[in-house]
C-alpha cells in the first residue's frame, strides 16, 4: 500500500538524506542558518519576475547551450542565490557570474554549470518545491550531461520524496530513468526498497528496467551481481511491490552470490515464497552452501508453513547439501531444530533415514545423540534409523554420547544400548585402522569420568581389552592414564578385564607406578573362574543382553554378578 506523499520523518530516511545530499551542504549547515536568518527578502522576486517577455521560464535551452554565462538574465541568477539562502543551501551553489575557490581542481565550465543547478534542483526536490520552481531550474540550466557517473539525481530525490509529479517532469526533460547511484541503486530500486507502488508505476510506464543482472551469464554464482529491485522488495517484505515487479518480467532465478532469488527469501516469509513459485522460481534450488528452501525451513521451528508450501510445489526432501556441511539432508536440519512435527512431516514425506556404507557422515541419528534429544532419537530409530551406523570421522552413534559432552550422557547412553547399540563395534579412522570402542572413547575424552557410564557400558557387554589400540581394536590400555585420579575407577575396570599384555603393560610410560602394580596385580594371575564363567556366559549370543540375563533361572545374586552390579 502507497504511503501519502509528504515529508520523510522516519531517523532512516532522515539518515538517506543527510547521506545522500552532496558532502558540502552537511558541513556548512549550521553556519548557514545564520546566514539566511540575518538576509533581507524585502526585495524578493515574484513569478512574474521570472518570465521572459514570451512568458517563458528563462531562456530557450537554444540561447542557454550557445552561452549560458551571458544569456541567463540577472533575474534567475538572483533567485537561486535567495532560493540557496532561504533553504539553507550552501553558500558554495554561486551563481553563474561568480568564481568558485581557485584551490580546486578546474571543472569544465559547463559540467560545474549543470552539476550546480542540479544539486539546486535535487534540494528544491528535497523541500517539495511546487512543479513551477524546478522549471524555473530547469530552464536555468540544471540537467543530467554525465549519465556515466554513479551518484543520486534529482530523480532518485523524487522517490525519496515520494514526488511522483517530480518525476514525470524529470523524465520528460530526457532524465535517464534507470541512471545509477553510487550503490549501482536506480530509482525504481529505491522505490521497490520502500514499497513505493504508485512511483514504481510511474517509472516502469517510463521503461525502467526491472531485471539488470545477465541471466545468460555461466556463473552459478557470480561474485559482481547486483541486488535487484524485485530482491530488494522481498527483503523488505514489500509483496505488492514484489507482485508489481513480477508481473512486469522481472527475472525470478536471478542469481546472487549466495544463491538465487528463493535462496536469499528467509523461510519466515512464506507468502514471498509462494509468490516466487507461483511466478516460476525453482522449488530445489540450492545456494552457495548447497542448500535448498526446504533445507532452510526445517532449520526453525517456525519454519512448518513454508516447508508444507514448498512440498506442495514438489520439493525434494533427500537434496544433500554440499561436503563443508557434511552432505546434510533436510532431515539433518530438522533434527537440529528440534522440531518433532517438522521431522514427521519430512518423514511421511519419504525423507531418508538409512544411509549407504559411502555416505560416512554423521547421521540424523548422531545429530539427535548429540543434542541429548531423547523423544527425537525414539523416532528416528522407530522408524528404522540404524542404530550402529558410524562414520570414520565420529563412530557410532554409541561413540558420539560417549566422546561427546552430551548433558543428559547417561540417559542417551542407556537408550542406544537397551536398543541395540553395539558397545564392542569396531570402526575403521580415517586412515583405515580401528578407532578406539566406546569405552575407550569415554576414558580418552575427559580426565573427569562418572562410574556409572563406566558400569553402565560393562553391564551391556562392553569388553576391557588391556592392549595396545595397535594389536586389538578394542585395547583399552593407551586410556588408563586417564584414571590416574581415580583409582577405583580402574579398579573396577581391571575386575573386568578380559585379556592383557604383560610386556606392554610393564614397559609403557603410559602408566604411573601405582597404576603399573595395580595392573601387573591383575595381569600376572589366573583369572578367577568365576569371572571366566561370567566371560563365557555374556559372550553366548543368547545370553549377552541384560534382558537375556534376568530371564535366566538364577539367583540374584549371580544375576547382579553377571551385570557388574556386584564384585
Amino acid at each position: 500500500m502507497d504511503v501519502p506523499r509528504g515529508r520523510i520523518e522516519s531517523a532512516e530516511d532522515d539518515q538517506f538524506q543527510n547521506f545522500t545530499r552532496p558532502r558540502i551542504l552537511r558541513e556548512r549547515h549550521d553556519t548557514l542558518e545564520s546566514q539566511a536568518s540575518s538576509v533581507d527578502f524585502s526585495d524578493e522576486l515574484t513569478e512574474s519576475d521570472y518570465l521572459s517577455d514570451n512568458g517563458s521560464y528563462g531562456s530557450s535551452p537554444s540561447e542557454l547551450d550557445n552561452d549560458l554565462r551571458r544569456t541567463m538574465s540577472d533575474q534567475i541568477a538572483a533567485s537561486l542565490r535567495r532560493y540557496n539562502i532561504r533553504h539553507s543551501h550552501s553558500a558554495d551553489l554561486l551563481p553563474l557570474d561568480e568564481e568558485a575557490d581557485d584551490s580546486q581542481e578546474p571543472v569544465p565550465p559547463v559540467l560545474q554549470r549543470s552539476t550546480t543547478f542540479e544539486r539546486v534542483l535535487s534540494d528544491a526536490i528535497v523541500h517539495q518545491s511546487p512543479l513551477d520552481e524546478l522549471k524555473v531550474i530547469l530552464e536555468a540550466g540544471a540537467k543530467l550531461i554525465d549519465p556515466s557517473a554513479r551518484k543520486p539525481n534529482p530523480l532518485h530525490y523524487t522517490v525519496w520524496q515520494r514526488y511522483p509529479e517530480a518525476a514525470e517532469l524529470l523524465l520528460q526533460q530526457g532524465y535517464d530513468v534507470d541512471a545509477l547511484d553510487d550503490y549501482s541503486y536506480s530509482a525504481l530500486h529505491l522505490a521497490a526498497r520502500h514499497g513505493y507502488t504508485e512511483m514504481m508505476r510511474l517509472l516502469i510506464a517510463h521503461g525502467a528496467k526491472v531485471n539488470f543482472n545477465d541471466s545468460q551469464s555461466d556463473d552459478k554464482f557470480p561474485i559482481d551481481a547486483v541486488e535487484e529491485p524485485l530482491r530488494l522488495a522481498i527483503k523488505y517484505g514489500h509483496k505488492e511491490a514484489a507482485k508489481l515487479l513480477l508481473d512486469h518480467g522481472a527475472n525470478t532465478n536471478t542469481r546472487y552470490f549466495f544463491g538465487s532469488e528463493i535462496n536469499l527469501v528467509s523461510p519466515l516469509m512464506p507468502e514471498m515464497l509462494e509468490l516466487l513459485l507461483l511466478h516460476g522460481a525453482n522449488v530445489n534450488e540450492q545456494d552457495r552452501n548447497g542448500l535448498t528452501p526446504i533445507m532452510k525451513a526445517c532449520r526453525l521451528k517456525q519454519g512448518m508453513e513454508s516447508l508444507l508450501l514448498l512440498l506442495s510445489y514438489g520439493g525434494d526432501v533427500n537434496i544433500r547439501a554440499d561436503a563443508r556441511h557434511d552432505s546434510r539432508t533436510a532431515l539433518h536440519y530438522a533434527v537440529l531444530s528440534g522440531s518433532v512435527d517438522i521431522i514427521h512431516v519430512l518423514l511421511d514425506s519419504g525423507a531418508q533415514i538409512i544411509y549407504e556404507p559411502e555416505y560416512n557422515k554423521p547421521t540424523p541419528l548422531h545429530l539427535a545423540v548429540r543434542r541429548g534429544d531423547i523423544k527425537v532419537i525414539n523416532i528416528l530409530l522407530d522408524h528404522g534409523a540404524d542404530i550402529n551406523s558410524s562414520t570414520s570421522l565420529v563412530g557410532s552413534v554409541l561413540h558420539m554420547a560417549c566422546s561427546e559432552k552430551v548433558h543428559n550422557r547417561l540417559e542417551v547412553m542407556e537408550l542406544l544400548l537397551d536398543r541395540g547399540a553395539d558397545p564392542n563395534i569396531v570402526v575403521p579412522g580415517l586412515d583405515g585402522s580401528p578407532i578406539l570402542p566406546p569405552l575407550g572413547d569415554y576414558l580418552a575424552a575427559s580426565d573427569e569420568h562418572d562410574p556409572s557410564v563406566i558400569n553402565l557400558l560393562l553391564k551391556y557387554g562392553a569388553e576391557v581389552i588391556l592392549k595396545s589400540s595397535q594389536t586389538s581394536p578394542l585395547g583399552l590400555l593407551g586410556c588408563l592414564s586417564s584414571l590416574r585420579e581415580h583409582p577405583l575407577m580402574l579398579e573396577e575396570l581391571l575386575e573386568g578385564a578380559q585379556q592383557f599384555d604383560l610386556h606392554l603393560i610393564r614397559h609403557t610410560s603410559l602408566l604411573d607406578t601405582e597404576q603399573r602394580r595395580l595392573c601387573l596385580e591383575v595381569a600376572g594371575s589366573p583369572l578367577p573362574l568365576r569371572h571366566i564363567s561370567r566371560i563365557a556366559i555374556r559372550h553366548d549370543s543368547a545370553t549377552s543382553r541384560p534382558e537375556s540375563v534376568l530371564k535366566m533361572a538364577l539367583p540374584s545374586v549371580i544375576s547382579k554378578y553377571l551385570l557388574y552390579e556386584i564384585s
